[in-house]
Parts: C-alpha cells; structure tokens; sequence
C-alpha cells in the first residue's frame, strides 16, 4: 500500500487501542524500567572507578593541553582500599591520594616539575559531575589551578 494506506493502518490503530480503553500512557508503564549499563555500572557518588582519565588544567585564563591522568587503588593488608592520582605527562605534574566523599573525592599530594624546581604541597576537592567526570581545584602556595578529569 502507498502512504494512503499507511495512514489508515495508523488511525485503525488509534482506533482499536482507544476502543479497548489503552493510552499512550498506560502503554509506556506496561515497559521494563531502565537499567544500567551492565558493562559500565555507575559507580555511584562515594566510588571512584580507577583507570586512565584525561585532565585539563586551567591557570587562569591559561589552559593546559589535555593530558593522560590514572587513578589506581591498591588494596592494602589491611583490606582497605587506598587510592593514588596521577598527571602522568607535561611540565606540571601532580601525584598523591585520593580519598573518596559523599559526592566526589579530596587529593592530597605533590605539585611538581619533572624539569625544573616547582615542587610543593597540594590539595583540592573534586566533584563528581557525571560517570568518570570530575570538577575540582587544586591549591598551593602560588594559586589555585582548576582540574577537570574524565575518562
């Protein structure tokens, strides 16, 4: 059939789901919730999913190439999980823990030079702005930089 035929095919549809007492929305409650991903969980807000993320620093109005970051957990003989964060690339850097919070994570650590002498504490507070994306700032004695990391 043409598209004349197709269009009374519609309106019978209309017709007999209207006659039987269905709507649109009854139709829809009759479908299986949406889950998940089975592959991706999501995480949720206190777990962090270690593995490589991209970062972007930004100084400023300055922002930094984007560069490979990785978050690892190491067990520990304690059966804790301990968890590190790491700007793997660039002449900034950072390295130090990581401790998850209700809605992200707190990094402590070192801000560093590979190539020259710019070594000093650091810290910040991250929120988790989406699955395995984070916003957060990075304080030292020179300024505050902002971070965001996402896989």
């Amino acid at each position: 059939m043409g598209q004349l035929g197709a269009g009374r095919r519609g309106v019978a549809m209309v017709f007999l789901l209207g006659t039987i007492g269905f709507s649109l929305p009854a139709l829809a409650d009759l479908a299986p919730p949406l889950r998940p991903h089975p592959k991706r969980p999501d995480p949720g807000p206190a777990q962090l999913t270690p593995g490589d993320y991209q970062c972007e620093f930004t100084q400023g109005e300055f922002k930094y190439p984007v560069f490979r970051c990785v978050i690892r957990k190491q067990m520990t003989a304690a059966g804790t999980a301990k968890f590190t964060l790491e700007k793997q690339g660039g002449s900034q850097r950072i390295k130090g823990s990581v401790e998850p919070t209700a809605d992200g994570f707190r990094f402590e650590g070192q801000y560093f030079c590979p190539r020259g002498d710019c070594t000093e504490a650091t810290q910040g507070d991250f929120k988790r702005v989406g699955r395995d994306k984070y916003q957060g700032s990075l304080k030292t004695s020179t300024g505050e930089t902002k971070v965001k990391l996402y896989k």
